[in-house]
């Protein structure tokens, strides 16, 4: 297992969300074998810890560690959720990530070609903050931008 780490703020959020959380759900393709040892792997979503500034770690076994049926390595989908105004848990899938052996900072391990460009932010004036794999539409223009890096 590896540390990985990062911030509401690369995933589009707010530290202001009411009572956030994000969880990290291995693909459907995870056997649960490790490639070491044909260890056995919980594959159920993992709560990161999260501080009060927003910023959050993780303690998960690497997609290059985990076995997938389909797949050589299995992708993570990275999820935020936030309690709404009838305090039910309600969130967003932000992006899907391979999370490198080595652990590091979750938006480096981004590769927009996983995420579906399922998250559009339309206004006029580009968004200060913007993740990796989202597009942009120009209200104005109607140009639209996926983040690449």
């Amino acid at each position: 297992m590896a540390t990985y780490t990062g911030t509401l703020t690369d995933c589009g959020f707010s530290a202001a969300l009411s009572s956030p959380r994000v969880l990290f759900i291995p693909g459907d393709s995870a056997a649960g074998i490790s490639k070491q040892a044909g260890r056995v792997i919980a594959t159920k979503p993992v709560q990161a810890t999260l501080s009060a500034d927003g910023s959050f770690s993780v303690n998960v076994v690497s997609s290059e560690e985990l076995i997938g049926a389909r797949e050589s390595t299995v992708p993570y989908t990275v999820r935020v959720e936030w309690l709404d105004q009838a305090g039910q848990y309600v969130g967003l899938d932000v992006y899907q990530v391979m999370l490198r052996a080595a652990g590091g900072r979750v938006a480096d391990m981004v590769d927009p070609r996983l995420s579906q460009p399922a998250h559009v932010i339309v206004s006029e004036v580009e968004p200060a903050v913007w993740p990796v794999g989202w597009v942009w539409v120009d209200s104005y223009t109607g140009d639209a931008r996926r983040k690449v890096s």
